[in-house]
């Protein structure tokens, strides 16, 4: 049935894409005659060097300013789907973290975790383990670098990198304006503006403005409240840059705010769809807010010399009604959350206009993650605590230093070698104080640990040109993630308190270019990864009394490949598409809770795809049509439950009519019931399923003008 269901929605798709209309930049490809289609040449940034996207030696994936106009992509989670070998989990609202080619914090349910395994990156601001602040309004692009870059990022980027750029400061007045509405009382407004602040000299001092808020009643009714919006998402997020140029340096100062207040009630005892009986709603807040200052300095023609410090402070707040129902019994737990991180980089960078070049640098961060969680049982007939009660205070603090290099060797006109290596200090410290009454005494440890490990990484690649345009590379990546403490809540010395080291190799090797008069750019990539001491999340208890704890597998093994693809038909038209191929096995893991035997990892499906057919005429008439979909996989590595195989469809059609646009959307157009989210949890019952439901189809419009 499920693979009836998946080439149902194929075959849809297919059948839309052929009579669809959707948005393209062929426009701004076409030259004065409208003889020119080729693509437009993009570069990535999240690597230590700036490269043409078909000059990277790496598998990644890059949408720009106009792909990411889509008005049904207004979140990271919401192109997620459309990135090959990549999933997004959560136990919250949306989604926070994220897991490439298997590789990335996967446990059944969990707040804020200060070691995920892809960096998140914001304005060069680090958002780790925080996806849920990324906003794509005002964005200039975003880049998702696939495999281990712990050359350049360090212990967090075992898996890979995600770096959203948001629109910069331009020495002229630009800005757009932008309001959404849509089913389930959804409305929104963007606004966004930037230009020079110097008259006499445009170019010196330059801003960027942008600020959306977004509502939405949600899509769950509460039967025992008569509510419709016990799972309304309310959020804001503000954007400033500040940039400063003179002769020889240049400054960058950012700032971000975004504020969550999130309802989360999508879980009832007996899976009801859309309908939750909670008597006591839960609540999913984040407030952020991140300080970016970037230097510049160019002494002359042999080097240049950038600084980056970032601070991002993090209050957040998690909440659920424990027992799911309207029963008396007062089952609820909460979680506030502290967190505060601290990152500086320093490095001097050879003249990037030699083919042969280099770069040496220092990095420091230091997170500081202070949590506070409650949990309280009773029956108010017998007093509100009845049962038990408890609260834990715990800090987390990880203190990294690090130096890194990277080089680049040409070996003739056609090959070249690039070579990097990083060098890490790692230390981490546990330390948590509880206060339990009734029956939670005695499931609570205080303690203290912590874990110092001196950890390298780096990367060997050889690149070939085929011809022009045309790029064969292959590389060996070392990658890592240092040991850490573990921080459950219940927790007992017979489980480990502490993990060590993992380590990673990667072997890849792919083709990347463009064809056609550059009207056909694709990439493919073929990888196998080996995990040593994999470390991986786990929990053990019954009940209520989960402990959630990272453990060392002895080893894994990650195989798979990577395809995409743009492609300008012609002027009006265009399509893209991907395809991402994974098998991801633990070949040896000693479960502390005995509760699963060796399989797949968590969170690597064997395939996912995605293909869009976009459109846009002369006339103003556009439009776009987007399949995307996923075989079924284990929700997390402690329980047998999986997320079923899903193929969504996606479309948009508008009218642009000088600087005003008009689109109607649909997200999840055929109405495909999945689950988000998929987890066993023990009520004396069995290894019984637990599921939250995907968004049902929602219709909307948006209207927006840019000046």
């Amino acid at each position: 049935m499920k693979n009836r269901k998946t080439l149902k929605a194929i075959a849809a798709g297919g059948v839309i894409a052929l009579t669809a209309i959707g948005p393209t930049n062929a426009q701004e490809v076409a030259d004065a005659n409208g003889d020119a289609i080729g693509l437009p040449s993009v570069f990535v940034t999240g690597d230590l060097w700036q490269t043409e996207r078909g000059k990277t030696t790496a598998s990644v994936s890059l949408l720009d300013r106009k792909e990411l106009e889509s008005p049904e992509w207004g979140h990271f989670d919401d192109l997620s789907a459309y990135l090959p070998n990549l999933t997004t989990t959560g136990g919250t609202a949306r989604s926070r973290y994220i897991q490439i080619r298997g590789i990335g914090e996967n446990s059944q349910f969990e707040g804020e975790t200060p070691d995920s395994a892809v960096v998140f990156l914001i304005d060069d601001m680090d958002f780790t383990g925080l996806g849920s602040a990324g906003s794509l309004f005002d964005v200039k692009q975003v880049e998702v670098l696939r495999g281990p870059q712990a050359g350049a990022f360090g212990a967090n980027a075992a898996g890979g990198l995600i770096r959203i750029v948001s629109a910069e400061p331009t020495p002229y007045w630009t800005g757009t304006a932008q309001t959404s509405m849509g089913e389930n009382s959804m409305y929104g407004g963007e606004i966004a503006i930037g230009g020079p602040l110097s008259e006499n000299d445009p170019e010196r001092l330059t801003m960027r403005f942008a600020l959306k808020s977004q509502q939405s009643d949600g899509f769950y009714r509460n039967e025992f409240l008569g509510r419709d919006d016990t799972n309304e998402h309310n959020e804001t997020s503000a954007r400033f840059k500040l940039r400063l140029k003179e002769d020889r340096y240049q400054w960058d100062g950012a700032l971000l705010y975004v504020d969550m207040n999130d309802g989360y009630d999508q879980f009832s005892m007996g899976n009801d769809p859309f309908r939750s009986f909670s008597n006591e709603p839960g609540r999913d807040e984040q407030e952020s807010l991140g300080v970016s200052l970037k230097g510049q300095f160019d002494p002359g023609d042999v080097f240049e010399v950038t600084s980056k410090t970032s601070v991002i402070k993090t209050d957040s707040f998690y909440s659920y009604d424990a027992d799911w129902t309207e029963a008396s019994y007062a089952g609820y737990l909460s979680t506030l959350r502290d967190r505060e991180v601290f990152n500086q980089e320093i490095r001097i960078d050879s003249d990037s206009s030699e083919l042969s070049r280099w770069t040496v640098g220092l990095y420091y961060q230091n997170l500081l993650e202070d949590s506070d969680v409650h949990y309280r049982d009773g029956d108010p007939s017998q007093g509100e605590f009845s049962f038990g009660q408890a609260d834990v205070d715990s800090i987390y603090e990880t203190e990294t230093i690090a130096a890194f290099g990277q080089m680049a060797f040409e070996l003739n006109e056609e090959t070249r070698i690039i070579a990097g290596l990083r060098y890490e200090m790692h230390e981490v410290a546990f330390d948590s104080v509880s206060n339990e009454l009734g029956y939670y005494q005695g499931f609570l440890y205080d303690g203290k640990n912590g874990n110092d490990d001196d950890v390298f990484g780096g990367k060997l690649t050889l690149e070939h040109d085929l011809n022009t345009g045309v790029m064969a590379f292959a590389s060996i990546a070392r990658g890592y993630k240092a040991g850490g403490a573990n921080s459950g809540t219940f927790t007992s010395p017979k489980y480990p308190s502490v993990y060590g080291e993992e380590t990673l190799w990667n072997l890849e090797a792919g083709v990347k270019g463009s064809w056609v008069d550059n009207r056909l750019t694709s990439q493919l990539t073929a990888f196998c990864l080996s995990r040593d001491d994999a470390q991986l999340r786990d929990s053990v208890g019954a009940g209520g009394f989960f402990r959630y704890l990272t453990v060392n597998g002895e080893d894994a093994t990650h195989l798979g490949a990577e395809v995409e693809l743009q492609w300008q038909l012609s002027e009006d038209w265009r399509i893209e598409g991907g395809i991402g191929f994974l098998n991801a096995k633990r070949c040896s893991y000693a479960d502390p809770g005995g509760l699963v035997p060796e399989r797949e990892l968590a969170s690597s499906p064997s395939y996912n795809y995605n293909f869009r057919l976009n459109y846009s005429a002369e006339s103003g008439v556009f439009g776009s049509v987007a399949l995307a979909g996923r075989d079924a996989y284990f929700e997390s590595n402690s329980h047998l439950q999986q997320r079923d195989a899903v193929a969504t469809v996606n479309a948009s059609a508008g009218y642009q009519f000088e600087n005003w646009r008009i689109s109607l959307w649909s997200k999840n157009l055929l109405d495909e019931r999945y689950a988000s989210r998929v987890f066993f949890f023990d009520n004396g019952d069995g290894d019984r399923r637990y599921e939250a439901l995907a968004n049902p189809r929602q219709i909307g419009a948006t209207l927006s003008y840019e000046f």
